[in-house]
């Protein structure tokens, strides 16, 4: 065992370039696999806003556009990707 990390160290010592690319890779894919399984707040949003009775709350500027959801939890919500 000891002499395996041995080899080890000092193939990664021999080879840094190859090895600091193959670590910037493979983080690369983990933040690829992290982006592509991770659930969204936002993805439940539409099923959240009808168990709370969300409703619109237009902005007081005078636009009349869409600001912010207010729910029945008492809580105002800004969701911009519902801002369409």
């Amino acid at each position: 065992m000891v002499d395996l990390f041995k080899s080890l160290l000092t193939y990664i010592a021999n080879n840094r370039g190859f090895c600091c690319i193959l670590l910037i890779f493979f983080i690369a894919i983990a933040g690829l696999l992290r982006l592509q399984f991770r659930t969204q707040v936002d993805d439940n949003w539409d099923v959240f806003k009808v168990e709370h009775h969300c409703q619109v709350v237009k902005s007081k500027g005078g636009n009349n556009i869409q600001s912010s959801w207010l729910c029945d939890d008492g809580n105002e919500y800004y969701r911009w990707r519902q801002q369409r």
